[in-house]
């Protein structure tokens, strides 16, 4: 005999086989064409860029999406593919410490989902209160770790001649200097260089100097990563083409 348990719980919703979910309406019962279709039968809202995704990899800021949407298509072009059919989706969060509210949005909304963390303090934290939330394990997880650093931040893992000239263009701070070599993360050597060349160092200015590196990334994506410290963002891309299976 077979039997058909019919539910509007997402949580057995089959991500993996699309048509392995049965829709049913009508009077009538069809594989689902799609994960949209799957949404609209069980009322879940999802926002304009998640409408068609199955996946999305969840960073820290926005200035990490616009670095990530030009590195990641060169990494992989499987990657390339599911981002241009927006199967696969860079969704920031604004902060680490808005890393479970994410990402109980996206499990609501029926996405498989791998998430990029920086390698310090607050991502370990931002970590922690995940996994206590059963939002996030460790197979969904790559922090950013850059051999002999204690503490990592994505940036850290770009070769610093790839935005030396727009930091110093836009800020007025010259990069090559002593003060930016060392095995702190890249937000406290910043800190220093800007203070060491008389220049205040802020929240936004911080912000700007990201923004800058995103950008610079953007332009030269094929160039951008430090040979030496790019293992993590490499392991991120395995993690992601795992998930999707492909």
């Amino acid at each position: 005999s077979q039997v058909i348990v019919t539910t509007h719980n997402p949580l057995f919703v089959d991500r993996e086989n699309i048509r392995a979910n049965v829709i049913v309406t009508n009077g009538g019962a069809t594989p689902a064409k799609n994960i949209a279709a799957i949404r609209d039968i069980l009322g879940i809202k999802a926002s304009d860029n998640l409408t068609h995704a199955n996946y999305a990899l969840v960073v820290e800021g926005e200035e990490d999406a616009i670095a990530l949407r030009a590195l990641l298509p060169i990494l992989s072009e499987k990657i390339a593919k599911a981002l241009r059919s927006n199967m696969l989706i860079i969704e920031p969060i604004g902060g680490a410490g808005n890393l479970s509210y994410k990402l109980s949005l996206l499990r609501n909304s029926l996405c498989a989902v791998h998430t990029l963390l920086d390698g310090d303090q607050a991502g370990r934290d931002a970590y922690k209160k995940a996994d206590s939330d059963s939002l996030i394990s460790v197979a969904n997880c790559t922090f950013i770790t850059c051999n002999g650093m204690t503490e990592a931040e994505f940036e850290d893992c770009i070769d610093p001649d790839v935005y030396k000239d727009i930091v110093l263009n836009e800020q007025g701070v010259d990069l090559v200097s002593a003060k930016f070599r060392g095995n702190e993360k890249w937000s406290q050597r910043m800190r220093k260089t800007f203070l060491d060349q008389g220049k205040p160092f802020t929240d936004a200015l911080l912000m700007k100097s990201k923004y800058l590196v995103a950008a610079a990334i953007a332009k030269n994506p094929r160039e951008a990563l430090n040979e030496r410290k790019r293992n993590s963002v490499d392991a991120m891309v395995s993690a992601i083409e795992r998930m999707m299976k492909i």
